[in-house]
């Protein structure tokens, strides 16, 4: 990404992620009115940019997967409708020029979250540890293969998988069946996908009474995001 694009996006990116971050602080609520506004700007900054650099239909494709995405963990109660809006309306205001960095915005969001999060609960003391099976470690294994040739991106896939899996209470057996099955097709994709969803069961296991505010966390991974895609 040039500096120029930097230039045009940055400012944006970081007067609406102080605004959102500061009503979400505050009534842990983002005003659709801020969205609209944000969706408006993008809308203006990017025929500006597009009238001079191609990759629109690259650009389309990443607004849209990272909308599914953040749809998808919504529906399963991953985060809240007001975080769906703001983590796609942010999504515009970014060019990636590899499909690589099209999850890393919501891998750095984990990644925000878990260390802030943890940090909290040091502070606070409020931190428990009880292991309870959960049934999305089968579903990586299942998809083992798609999670093997997806690169960087594969960490973010296994956690999603296993965030879906641990909420689906239908098809179970189903999952048993395709993981035992590809644990004989591909063995060490399987042990691949299940050693690291294995990670995501142990963070789980860490109980935190805290209630961050996800905006602040949300905003800084996109932040993250377009500085590194510029180095």
């Amino acid at each position: 990404m040039q500096l120029a694009e930097i230039l045009l996006f940055l400012p944006s990116i970081l007067i609406f992620s102080i605004i959102a971050s500061y009503t979400d602080m505050r009534s842990r609520k983002i005003k659709n009115t801020l969205i609209i506004r944000m969706l408006l700007v993008s809308f203006i900054l990017n025929v500006f940019y597009f009238s001079k650099n191609q990759g629109l239909l690259f650009y389309l494709a990443f607004i849209i997967v990272s909308f599914l995405l953040a749809l998808i963990l919504w529906w399963f109660d991953f985060w809240k409708a007001g975080d769906v809006k703001f983590y796609f309306a942010l999504s515009t205001f970014l060019h990636p020029k590899s499909t690589t960095l099209f999850l890393l915005p919501f891998l750095g969001f984990l990644a925000f979250s878990i260390i802030i999060t943890v940090f909290e609960g040091i502070l606070t003391k409020t931190i428990e540890f009880k292991l309870n099976f959960s049934w999305g470690l089968l579903l990586p294994v299942a998809a083992a293969p798609l999670i093997s040739i997806l690169g960087m991106n594969a960490l973010v896939i296994v956690f999603s998988l296993y965030y879906v899996g641990s909420k689906l209470k239908i098809a179970r057996k189903f999952m048993i069946y395709l993981a035992v099955f590809m644990f004989i097709v591909q063995p060490l994709n399987s042990i691949k996908a299940l050693s690291a969803s294995f990670l995501f069961f142990l963070a789980s296991a860490f109980k935190f009474k805290g209630n961050l505010p996800s905006a602040p966390m949300i905003s800084a991974s996109f932040i993250y995001t377009l500085i590194l895609s510029s180095l």
